[in-house]
């Protein structure tokens, strides 16, 4: 039986620590991140969050972990791409008419209106299993339903199946929408021909007292038409 070619893993040293991750001191909210393939480390800062400090803290705890050895955005490019929404979804809370100010405030309706704001960008339902991804690492305390609408898949779609007209109601439409274009034809080639027999003196109010006569001309181009004979 062969081995399998390699060399063992690299274990820390005696006393070795884990580097400090997250920085909460002197009211800074800031994340260090150790790129898996090494170079220098990346400070992500969470304190310009338009938000709550309680749910700044939450978000960038949960980044701290996600972004950690364990968790699953250790590449520079996965850690941007989380930071940035993260970032999207706090701008977003902060334009709310009632903002939470605590993770137990965070509902599921605040997840639907973030992915109908974004409605038309590419990605859209990607973007709820980043969410999910990174926040599994965040501490205890959002709403249930909040947990439950970041467990889903997407966005919540109507059950109702859209239907189309059958043969027989299209006919209908179509033979209704024909009748009232042709009555309504009907009625301006009719008020046409009596605007012109009208202006050619065939019809006189005293010999004809039963047939109406049509609206007269407004001021504005009874003086253009004057103007036009001079």
């Amino acid at each position: 039986m062969t081995r399998a070619a390699g060399r063992p893993a690299a274990l820390p040293t005696t006393g070795y620590q884990a580097p400090r991750r997250l920085f909460l001191d002197d009211g800074q909210c800031l994340v260090r991140f150790f790129p898996e393939r090494g170079g220098p480390p990346v400070d992500y800062d969470f304190a310009a969050f338009p938000i709550a400090r309680e749910l700044v803290v939450w978000l960038a705890t949960a980044f701290a972990g996600a972004t950690a050895p364990a968790g699953r955005r250790r590449t520079t490019s996965s850690a941007l791409s989380a930071f940035g929404l993260l970032r999207r979804f706090a701008h977003h809370l902060a334009s709310l008419n009632r903002t939470p100010a605590h993770p137990a405030q965070l509902r599921a309706a605040h997840l639907e209106s973030f992915q109908l704001a974004g409605l038309g960008t590419p990605n859209l339902n990607r973007e709820l299993s980043t969410l999910r991804s990174v926040l599994r690492f965040a501490p205890d305390g959002a709403g249930q339903d909040f947990l439950a609408r970041l467990a889903s898949k997407g966005l919540e779609r109507n059950s109702t199946p859209a239907a189309s007209y059958t043969t027989a109601e299209f006919d209908r439409i179509t033979t209704t929408a024909r009748s009232q274009l042709r009555r309504a034809a009907d009625r301006i080639f009719a008020g046409r021909e009596l605007l012109a027999r009208w202006r050619a003196g065939q019809i006189d109010a005293e010999a004809h007292p039963a047939q109406p006569r049509p609206e007269p001309p407004c001021q504005h181009h009874l003086t253009r038409e004057a103007g036009s004979r001079r």
